[in-house]
C-alpha cells in the first residue's frame, strides 16, 4: 500500500523489512519511492519473509522482474521462526519495517524461537495474533527506525490487548493511529487502521496522533481505494502535526473532525482504549429540520448563514438569491426572479462576482505556472538533470501552489495539495523519464520540436506532399486508361517516366 510507504519514508542506504511480505508489493513500492524522491534505489536493501511456499516463489520472481533480484526473501512462519538474524543469532534490526499481516489469526507459543521479542503474550486461541506481529516488528526495528503496519480495528479496544497497547504508549513508541475506509482490502469489507511506530526520540513523546480518514476514498464496484489526494492529505497531516507535537511538547494540535494529538494522560484516563472515534469524531452534523419552515414555507436564516464562506467569497450573491420574508425575521424567501430550481443554478453561475472570483483564481494559477516554470528554469541544463532536481521540484510545487491559490479561499489547503498530487500521479511516467535522462529534447515529441524550430520547412513539406498526391492521382488515371486500351502507348510510357523522375527529385 502506497500510504504506508509514504508514512515510513524509506531512503538511500536503508534496510527495509516486511515480515509478511506476500508477493512483495510493499517492498517494491519502497524501492520505487526511493527512486521517485531522488535516491539511488540500488542502495536500498530489501528483506522479507513469507510462510506460503507458492506466494514466496511469486515474490522471488516479482523481485527479479522489478530489478530487486538481490532482495533477501525467506520462506518460513515469521512468528514461529524468524529467519533474519544478526551474526550473534538475535533478531536483526532494520531502518524501516512495513507490513500488512493476515488479520485475526491464531498462533502457537510452543516451539516458537526468540521469545524475548514479545513483552506481552496474547491468547493463543480466539484469533489474537495481530499484536504479536506488531511486537515482532518492533523488535526488528532499529533505535532510530520507523514502521507502519495495517491492523484490524479490534486491536485498538479489545480487552485482551490492553496491556500491549499500554506498554507501547508508555514507552513512547506509538506515534500515530490512522483510521482507514472500509473495503480497501480484497476479500474483506471491514475497516482497518494503520499503526505508526517510531523509536526515534521515543522517550520524549508524550502524545499519540489520531487521524480519522475513513470518510475520504474512491468507491469501487468490488473494492474501494484511496485516491492520490487522500494519501496526500493523510501524509501531510501526519508530517505536519507530528512535527508540531515535537516542537510544542503536549500542546493541543488538531485538524477539526480529522486529526488530533492526544496526551498520554488522556489515554490513561480512557484505560488505553484507542478507539479512534473517541478522540476524532468525524460524523457529519445532522441535517437541520425546521418544522415551521416545512409547514409555512420559507428558508431559515440559520441555514443560509451556515454557508457564510460562500457569502464571503461572493458578497452580493446572497441578496441575489434571497429576500427577507415579510413579517418574519427568522426566515427568507427566494427572490421573485427565481421561478424554478434550474433558475437557481443559472443565477449562481452567471453571477458577476462568482465569475470574477474564478477568473482571479485562474489568473493566480497561470501566474504561479509562469513564475515557477520560467525559461531560466528550463535552461538549467545539467544543473537540474537528475531525479533529485525533478522531485525537489515536485515538493516545492506542492508548497508554492498552496501559497499562490489559498488566499483566494475557493479551495482548502488539502484540496489544493490533493489536486496537485493527483496531477503528479498522472505524470509519474514523465517524471521518471526526466529523472533518468535529465532535461533534454528527448522528452519533447519530434512533431513539437519541428513545429517550434522549422515552421517554414513544415509548410513546404505539406505543399510538396499535396503535389505528390496530385501526381499519384494522375498515375492512377493513366494506368486505368492503359488497362482499358490493352497496352500503354509509347507516349504514355514516356509521360510515366517523366512523372516518376519528377517525384524522385
Amino acid at each position: 500500500m502506497r500510504l504506508l510507504v509514504e508514512l515510513i519514508e524509506p531512503g538511500e542506504d536503508h534496510e527495509v523489512y516486511d515480515p509478511t511480505c506476500g508477493s512483495g508489493g510493499m517492498l517494491i513500492q519502497s524501492k520505487q519511492y526511493v527512486e521517485e524522491t531522488g535516491g539511488d534505489a540500488r542502495n536500498v536493501h530489501l528483506f522479507g519473509q513469507e510462510s506460503n511456499d507458492g506466494t514466496w516463489s511469486i515474490c522471488k520472481m516479482n523481485m527479479i522482474l522489478h530489478g530487486a533480484g538481490g532482495a533477501d526473501i525467506q520462506n518460513e512462519d515469521t512468528l514461529a521462526k524468524p529467519q533474519h538474524l544478526s551474526k550473534e543469532g538475535e533478531i536483526r534490526a532494520f531502518d524501516r519495517v512495513i507490513a500488512n499481516p493476515p488479520f485475526s489469526q491464531n498462533y502457537q507459543k510452543s516451539g516458537m524461537t526468540h521469545s524475548s521479542r514479545f513483552h506481552t503474550w496474547l491468547p493463543e486461541s480466539g484469533k489474537k495474533a495481530d499484536l504479536m506481529f506488531v511486537q515482532h516488528m518492533v523488535a526488528s526495528l532499529k533505535s532510530t527506525g520507523r514502521m507502519a503496519v495495517v491492523m484490524p480495528h479490534g486491536v485498538l479496544f479489545r480487552g485482551e490487548e490492553r496491556a500491549c497497547r499500554q506498554k507501547m504508549i508508555e514507552d513512547g513508541i506509538l506515534e500515530a493511529v490512522i483510521g482507514l475506509p472500509h473495503g480497501l482490502f480484497y476479500g474483506t469489507g471491514i475497516p482497518a487502521c494503520v499503526l505508526v511506530i517510531n523509536k526515534h526520540q521515543a522517550s520524549e513523546r508524550n502524545q499519540v496522533l489520531f487521524i480519522n480518514a475513513d470518510r475520504e476514498y474512491k468507491e469501487g464496484k468490488n473494492q474501494n481505494s484511496l485516491r492520490p489526494e487522500d494519501i496526500e492529505k493523510i501524509t501531510h497531516v501526519y508530517q505536519a502535526l507530528t512535527a508540531s507535537v515535537a516542537e510544542g511538547g503536549v500542546a493541543e494540535v488538531q485538524v477539526e473532525k480529522y486529526a488530533r494529538a492526544v496526551s498520554k494522560a488522556e489515554l490513561a484516563k480512557e484505560e488505553f482504549n484507542l478507539n479512534i472515534r473517541r478522540y476524532v469524531d468525524n460524523s457529519p452534523a445532522p441535517e437541520p429540520q425546521d418544522v415551521r419552515a416545512h409547514l409555512s414555507g420559507g428558508v431559515p436564516n440559520a441555514e443560509i448563514e451556515a454557508l457564510a464562506q460562500h457569502w464571503h467569497n461572493y458578497p452580493t450573491l446572497k441578496e441575489t438569491l434571497f429576500v427577507p420574508r415579510a413579517g418574519d425575521d427568522g426566515y427568507s424567501d427566494f427572490s421573485q426572479v427565481i421561478t424554478d430550481k434550474a433558475e437557481i443554478k443559472k443565477r449562481i453561475e452567471n453571477h458577476p462576482q462568482l465569475q470574477a472570483k474564478h477568473q482571479a483564481f485562474t489568473a493566480g494559477l497561470q501566474q504561479w505556472w509562469s513564475e515557477t516554470f520560467t525559461p531560466e528554469f528550463y535552461s538549467l541544463g545539467d544543473e537540474l538533470p537528475g531525479s533529485k532536481g525533478v522531485f525537489s521540484l515536485r515538493r516545492d510545487a506542492l508548497d508554492s501552489i498552496v501559497e499562490a491559490l489559498l488566499p483566494e479561499q475557493l479551495l482548502s489547503l488539502y484540496q489544493i495539495r490533493g489536486a496537485m498530487a493527483n496531477n503528479f500521479k498522472q505524470q509519474a511516467a514523465d517524471l521518471k523519464s526526466i529523472a533518468n535522462s535529465g532535461w533534454n529534447a528527448a522528452l519533447i515529441p519530434d512533431a513539437e520540436i519541428l513545429q517550434s524550430q522549422f515552421p517554414e520547412v513544415l509548410v513546404n513539406i505539406q505543399k510538396d506532399q499535396a503535389r505528390i498526391n496530385e501526381l499519384e492521382a494522375l498515375f492512377a488515371e493513366v494506368n486505368d486508361s492503359s488497362e482499358e486500351e490493352g497496352a500503354m502507348n509509347p507516349m504514355m510510357k514516356h509521360r510515366e517516366y517523366f512523372l516518376k523522375n519528377r517525384l524522385s527529385n
